[in-house]
């Protein structure tokens, strides 16, 4: 799972590599490189035993992906999401980004095992309990 920095359609080829991604579809005016958005490598070797698609890129920074398969009894679902920092220059609403995670996760929850992998820069917050 990483952050990218694509712009649009851009993505990246590693052999032996799929890449699915999630890129923002605005680039801030003064950005040197893409705005970001999340992508995530899937092992070509998988597609031999699970169909593997997107199930929802419908919010920004929040990709899931769905492996399906007739040989094995429970499907995989794979959330790959990132929370920009604060001082980011994109909208930064750690609490909206967490109910829609939720959301997501009670409506795909009998989809298949959930795993979640995500990027929140090492913030853990700054409770003192």
């Amino acid at each position: 799972m990483n952050e990218t920095f694509f712009r649009n359609n851009e993505s990246v080829v590693i052999d032996g590599y799929k890449y699915f991604s999630h890129n923002r579809k605005l680039t801030h005016r003064r950005a040197k490189r893409g705005s970001g958005g999340v992508g995530v490598f899937v092992k070509t070797e998988l597609f031999q035993v699970y169909n593997i698609s997107v199930l929802d890129n419908t919010t920004e920074d929040i990709l899931w992906l769905k492996f399906s398969s007739e040989i094995h009894s429970e499907n995989i679902v794979l959330c790959v999401c990132y929370l920009p920092p604060p001082e980011s220059t994109r909208l930064n609403d750690p609490e909206m980004f967490f109910s829609t995670l939720l959301e997501h996760v009670y409506s795909y929850q009998n989809e298949g095992r959930l795993f979640i992998c995500v990027d929140l820069n090492s913030r853990v917050g700054d409770a003192t309990e």
